[in-house]
């Protein structure tokens, strides 16, 4: 991993490499645990979501919601089967 120090209006730093990203979610759940949920369609689930599931379950409920890949599932109905999800 490689971190580089940006000097903008605050300074900050980024990380770059490769597999740093359930790094950076286990890094937030330990400061944030709780109730988690992975939000996620049927492309990239089969791809990251068993990898974040395992690292937010050690920190909290974790539930995950699926919903059909592509454009024609961005809709109201989705974002309201969401809504009940969470309810």
């Amino acid at each position: 991993m490689k971190t580089l120090t940006v000097k903008a209006s605050r300074e900050y730093d980024i990380h770059i490499g490769a597999g740093i990203a359930c790094g950076a979610l286990d890094a937030f759940a330990a400061q944030n645990p709780g109730i988690f949920c992975i939000v996620t369609d049927s492309a990239v689930a089969p791809l990251y979501a068993a990898e974040a599931k395992e690292v937010l379950s050690r920190y909290g409920r974790t539930e995950t919601f699926f919903f059909p890949q592509g454009e024609s599932s961005k809709t109201t109905d989705t974002f309201v089967s969401l809504l009940e999800f969470f309810a």
